[in-house]
């Protein structure tokens, strides 16, 4: 049977999703198949006690660089071992793929489409590096869940990968968009984010007029989605923004609060990518910051 890999999650946020990765370099000798487990349930609202494994499994088994990959994913209900089937929407999709590389310089946010039990998604890996995938989903009543798994893609270099150095200015141009990153004290504090007293803001304007960019369109059920991954621990938050009315215009101020449930947010330096939407092309505004 193909050879695969093996790896241990557990996670959780409020307002979004907090992510603790920890990785088993084991082979899984009992199936051969790449499996997670969540430790905890995600988000409010459904039953928190309930846990699901989920295996992962590639179509070619050792994905190569530019190659068309297909990633397969099916979920269990941990305690019957049962498929699990039926599903509620999580901000539009029934299933979100955040992918990242070893330093945090690629970013790629995809959703996996549902075959019966099954959820898959083609993609390719733009180089030979070792990739971090993190899922999220929500079973019918039951809370949010999110599962992570670490895959190898064509041969990584032996050395650890350097990562990107820290923003010296947080006022940056992508594309047309010049986006600024600040928080309410202007400082980014691991305490203030875990006792939900730090707001980080996202204020966007035109990069070619200057002019605020006040009609923004609402992107996967909000006016932004926010993804912070710690560069050492490959801890993860995804978040979305304190208040989202569909109804009405957004920008040029998108705010998020990461605060933590669960687990806590802990100091670091962070890779930052945010997505938002505009003249019907999503963009992604990335910052690297450091939390005190």
């Amino acid at each position: 049977m193909k050879k695969l890999f093996v790896i241990v999650v557990a996670a959780v946020i409020l307002g979004g999703l907090y992510f603790a990765y920890k990785h088993d370099p084991s082979p899984n000798k009992a199936s051969d198949t790449m499996a997670g487990m969540n430790m905890a349930g995600m988000m409010m609202g459904g039953d928190a006690s309930r846990r699901y494994t989920v295996s992962f499994a590639t179509n070619p088994a050792n994905p190569k660089p530019n190659q068309d990959t297909q990633l397969k994913f099916k979920i269990y209900d941990a305690a019957s071992g049962n498929e699990v089937t039926d599903y509620s929407a999580v901000m539009t999709k029934l299933m979100h793929l955040v992918i990242v590389n070893s330093n945090l310089d690629y970013f790629e946010h995809i959703h996996p489409a549902q075959n019966g039990s099954e959820f898959t998604v083609t993609t390719s890996f733009p180089k030979a590096d070792n990739y971090h995938l993190y899922i999220n989903f929500q079973p019918n009543s039951a809370t949010e869940q999110q599962i992570g798994f670490s895959l190898p893609v064509g041969v990584p270099a032996s050395h650890t990968s350097s990562h990107i150095p820290l923003d010296s200015t947080l006022t940056k141009t992508f594309g047309n968009y010049k986006v600024t990153l600040s928080s309410a004290s202007s400082q980014f504090n691991a305490n203030d984010m875990n006792n939900m007293a730090e707001v980080l803001n996202f204020h966007i304007v035109d990069a070619k007029t200057g002019q605020p960019v006040s009609d923004l369109q609402p992107y996967l059920g909000a006016f932004g989605h926010l993804v912070m991954i710690n560069e050492q621990t490959y801890k993860y938050v995804h978040i979305h923004p304190v208040a989202s009315d569909n109804t009405m215009a957004g920008g040029p101020d998108v705010k998020f609060l990461p605060a933590a449930l669960f687990d806590k947010i802990e100091p670091g330096i962070y890779r930052v990518f945010a997505q938002f939407q505009h003249n019907d092309m999503v963009f992604v505004a990335d910052f690297t910051i450091k939390i005190n």
